[in-house]
C-alpha cells in the first residue's frame, strides 16, 4: 500500500502566519500595558516616599534650627534665616547622619520652576569663616525633579500670640509673612510649606505647618 503525504496549503500557511501574528501583538500588547503599570506604580510609589521623606526632614532641621552660635576666640555671631520665593536658608544643628545634635549646619533649599528641581544644599560650619553664601560651583547634596511647587510662608511668634488671645486654632493668608529678611534678629514660629509633586501643575497642592525651634 502506498502512503500519499500532504503538504499545507498556501491558504493554510497565511492563515498560520496571521493567527502567530495576532498572539505575537497581544503578548506584545499585555507585556506593553504591564510594564506601563508598574512604572506607574513605581512613579507614585517614589512620589508618595519624597511627600513623606521631604516634610519629615524639614521638621527636625527646624526643630533643631538657631540664630545664634558663639564660636572658638570669637563672640556671638547672628546665623540669618532667610526665605523668600525660590530660595529658603537657615543654620540647624540637625544632620541626617548620626545624632540630632551633630554640629552646626546651613541647610540651603533652591528651586529653579522652570527646570522644576529642588536642590538642596548643606554646609557643615566649624568656624565663623565658614559662614559664607553658596557659589556657582557648589554641588547640590540632593536633587528632586518633577517639583511643580516650592514655598515657604513665615508666621511671627507675635502672631502666634494674637490668634492664641483670640483663641483662633487656624491661620488665614494674611497671618503669614511671604518673605523672612535677614535682618529679622528672631527666628518665625511656624513656616508653611507647599509642595507639590507632579507633571500637573493644577495637581492638588499639599501643605504642611512646621514648627520652629528656638535659642540655645
Amino acid at each position: 500500500m502506498t502512503v500519499h503525504s500532504r503538504g499545507f496549503t498556501l491558504i493554510e500557511v497565511l492563515v498560520s502566519m496571521v493567527l502567530v501574528s495576532m498572539v505575537t501583538m497581544i503578548i506584545a500588547l499585555v507585556l506593553r500595558i504591564s510594564l506601563n503599570a508598574w512604572e506607574r506604580g513605581e512613579d507614585e510609589g517614589e512620589k508618595a516616599q519624597i511627600y513623606t521623606a521631604l516634610p519629615s526632614l524639614l521638621g527636625k532641621q527646624m526643630q533643631a534650627a538657631v540664630h545664634t552660635m558663639s564660636f572658638q576666640g570669637a563672640s556671638e555671631s547672628d546665623l540669618p534665616f532667610y526665605g523668600e520665593k525660590n530660595v529658603f536658608s537657615f543654620f540647624t544643628l540637625f544632620s541626617p547622619m548620626g545624632t540630632p545634635w551633630q554640629g552646626l549646619v546651613k541647610i540651603t533649599y533652591q528651586y529653579d520652576d522652570i527646570d522644576q528641581v529642588l536642590e538642596i544644599y548643606e554646609n557643615r560650619i566649624n568656624v565663623q569663616e565658614d559662614i559664607k553664601e553658596i557659589k556657582a560651583d557648589d554641588r547640590p547634596v540632593s536633587e528632586i525633579p518633577g517639583v511643580s511647587r516650592f514655598s515657604v510662608r513665615f508666621l511671627t511668634e507675635t502672631e502666634l500670640k494674637e490668634s492664641f488671645k483670640r483663641r483662633a486654632f487656624y491661620f488665614s493668608d494674611a497671618s503669614f509673612q511671604e518673605k523672612w529678611e535677614e535682618r529679622n534678629k528672631d527666628l518665625p514660629a511656624y513656616i508653611e510649606l507647599d509642595f507639590a509633586l507632579s507633571d500637573n501643575k493644577e495637581a492638588p497642592i499639599r501643605k504642611w505647618l512646621i514648627k520652629v525651634g528656638g535659642r540655645i
